[in-house]
Order: structure tokens, then sequence, then C-alpha cells
């Protein structure tokens, strides 16, 4: 089901402070088609603005459900154990038109490898400030040992336990 991605545009170039995205004429072309401000904002295959029924092409059913605010979120196994465990998981946010709001991986590494940006789950916090540079804030995660490193007012963030990243969110 779940495919690698393969590492490239578009993807978050760092510029002091902030961020800009770079991609190829095409994908501005396309997103500038379909209206969406968020070409960088991919997980893997998974985009924001993406519709639920390509996502779930993509991802196949939820496991479970919640509704939050106006947004509903659902949660894709990606990998079990060997009990049966779900021990990597995408946590999809889908607003009102069923278009994806916000996208988070969580786990331990996996076969897909899918990443945002160039870091997916397992790398370092290294390779995560060396690809996008330091967070603007870091603050506790709800983990044991887990910090969220976030990049405010860019929407996307980290957690990273102990030296590992263990979750990548991206959101609109």
């Amino acid at each position: 089901m779940a495919q690698p991605q393969q590492s490239g545009l578009p993807r978050l170039i760092r510029s002091g402070w902030g961020f800009g995205c770079e991609q190829i004429k095409e994908q501005l072309d396309r997103s500038q088609k379909s209206g969406s401000a968020n070409a960088c904002g991919n997980v893997g295959p998974l985009s924001l603005d993406m519709n639920r029924a390509d996502a779930e092409k993509v991802l196949g059913l939820p496991t479970s459900a919640k509704g939050f605010g106006s947004s509903t979120f659902y949660v894709y196994s990606l990998q079990v154990d060997e009990a049966a465990h779900m021990v990597t998981y995408a946590v999809v946010g889908y607003d009102s038109r069923a278009r994806v709001n916000s996208i988070q991986l969580t786990g331990l590494p996996w076969s897909g490898a899918w990443t945002f940006n160039d870091i997916k789950l397992g790398d370092s916090g290294k390779s995560v400030i060396a690809r996008l540079g330091e967070p603007h804030g870091i603050s506790p995660g709800k983990d044991k040992d887990t910090l969220v490193w976030d990049y405010l007012p860019w929407t996307f963030s980290f957690e990273v336990r102990g030296t590992i990243v263990s979750s990548i969110r991206v959101s609109e």
C-alpha cells in the first residue's frame, strides 16, 4: 500500500528566520491552479488540501476517528508489531469539505520512509537542524523524554524523543 517517497521538490528552504517553498514550475502552476498555498505541505504522498478519497487511496481505511472543532481526525495504521499493535501511524485531519488540513506521522521508522522536507521518522534531531535550522521553540511533549520542536509561525513541528524524530506534524 504505502510507497517510499523520493527526496526532492517541493521543499522548504530556510532563509534567515523564515522559509520559502522551493518547487519546479509545474508544481507552482499546479498549486496556483488548485488555489492551494500548501505546495510544501507534503508528508510522503500525502499533502495538505488533498481530498479524503485520494488520501485514503494511499492510507486505506482509518482505524478510528475523533471530531475536534470544525475538523475530524482519523487514525490510519501504517505498521504493526508482532503482536499486531500499531507502532507507526498517520493522523489526518479533514475539514468540512473533506480536504486534508493536517497530517501527523508518528511512531517507529518504517519501510515507507515518508518524509517531510527530506526528514523521516528515526532521523536524528541533528538532521532536522541541518535541513531546517534551529527550531523557533522547544517545549515538553506528552510522552516521556520527548520534546516538541516548532517553527512557528510556520505550521510544522517535530517530536524528538531523546535524540530521534518520533513524530512529524504539518498543518494549514
